[in-house]
């Protein structure tokens, strides 16, 4: 089964990010994350990084990954700093590989992001320990699946001990600290980015289908699914 591309998958509902603040309404930023800014100049930039087709098909899911990338990069480091772990350089070998993931350049800026956003969110990993799924978690992710599609609509009862994995595990106990980390370091988005998200890998089926939770980290956002494809 193929592996999913970052920016092509969204599951476990949107991301639900404060509105620019007044004091911050510029149109030309796309997000603050404390005085960390990222323009939209940039988003533009690292879009034309992608092979025409996939601009021409998906320019909007581009866009809103490129911004995600950026606040899970600089949520996750300053995370990291908090409790004392350090984030080791970027593996090139790593790089190359997500690079080739998305079809793109491994010296193009939205390669660097993505490599260092992945780099510094497996890092800070472990932070919030780990947390079973819940009966509604392991339906979430597996509506995903057969929407993606991945498996069938009549597995579940197959792989939902699968979905109880230790990476869903860590990934739902990440969510608390993240859905912290977003008041804590002051991050605001440019509405047209939105919905963003945080994704977190998991496997399923022994390996064979690998692919991201991206997780809500308000608690009044609503459960989604969404393909970005």
């Amino acid at each position: 089964m193929p592996r999913r591309r970052l920016l092509a998958v969204a599951i476990a509902g949107a991301l639900a990010l404060p509105a620019l603040a007044a004091c911050r309404d510029q149109p030309t930023v796309a997000a603050y994350v404390g005085s960390e800014q990222l323009t939209n100049a940039q988003v533009e930039k690292m879009v034309d990084e992608f092979p025409a087709q996939r601009r021409q098909t998906d320019a909007g899911g581009l866009r809103r990954g490129i911004v995600s990338l950026f606040v899970t990069r600089e949520l996750s480091l300053r995370l990291a700093e908090k409790n004392g772990i350090k984030v080791p350089p970027v593996d090139p070998a790593m790089a190359a590989s997500l690079a080739d993931s998305e079809k793109v350049s491994p010296q193009s800026e939205v390669a660097k992001l993505f490599a260092e956003a992945t780099n510094a969110r497996r890092a800070i990993a472990r932070v919030g320990g780990q947390q079973a799924p819940t009966e509604a978690d392991k339906r979430e992710v597996f509506n995903y699946l057969v929407h993606d599609p991945q498996i069938g609509p009549l597995q579940y009862d197959k792989v939902k001990d699968e979905i109880d994995s230790p990476d869903m595990q860590q990934a739902l106990g990440l969510r608390h600290v993240l859905r912290d980390a977003v008041h804590t370091y002051d991050v605001t988005v440019n509405p047209r980015y939105a919905p963003l998200s945080v994704p977190v890998p998991f496997t399923l089926a022994g390996g064979q289908v690998s692919t991201f939770v991206l997780l809500p980290l308000e608690s009044t956002a609503p459960p989604a699914v969404v393909d970005r494809s």
